[in-house]
């Protein structure tokens, strides 16, 4: 079996990273909305053809690295509820190394409404930067867990359609870094 035809069998993996707790404090939550996020998002596949995994940047680099290297779609998720998000959000985007060829989604938790556009704004331009390709605009949710539910349910009806053709691609070929 050529590697074409041994990715076009496995399932598709969505890998949702999220801060290292140490440097998120315990109020502001983490993977709750991007688990869901990630879920909803390949929600086209059959359960059974689809991995959802969760990696936070706690120590093991090696182990972040080799989600986002095994990933077909990436979920960035960042609580923005505290003065140090941006360094937390940094912290965990240096450990999971470049993003060239990933296609990547982020969602943002908290900080509303402060942070309502800049939160989503410096997401998504930093993660172009380090090479993603940011087809969608970052989701903002008010609150992690149940409360956002409406609002990824609404976001991925929009975006999940593109999902298994950017599974695809990805196995295919290195994605563009798009705006």
């Amino acid at each position: 079996m050529d590697d074409a035809t041994a990715g076009a069998s496995r399932p598709p993996v969505v890998a949702v990273l999220v801060p290292d707790p140490r440097d998120v404090p315990a109020a502001a939550g983490t993977g709750t909305a991007g688990a869901a996020l990630g879920t909803a998002l390949t929600s086209a596949f059959p359960p059974g053809q689809r991995r959802v995994v969760v990696a936070d940047g706690a120590g093991d680099p090696r182990g972040l690295h080799r989600a986002v290297s095994a990933s077909d779609v990436l979920v960035v998720a960042i609580p923005v509820a505290f003065p140090g998000w941006r360094r937390a959000a940094t912290r965990l985007l240096d450990a999971a190394g470049p993003l060239t060829g990933r296609a990547v989604f982020g969602v943002v938790t908290g900080g509303w409404p402060d942070s309502a556009e800049r939160a989503p704004a410096w997401l998504e331009a930093e993660l172009r930067r380090r090479g993603a390709c940011c087809l969608a605009p970052a989701l903002h949710l008010v609150a992690d867990g149940a409360a956002g539910l409406a609002a990824i349910t609404a976001y991925c009806a929009h975006w999940r359609p593109l999902v298994p053709s950017l599974v695809g691609l990805a196995r295919r070929q290195t994605l563009p870094a798009a705006g």
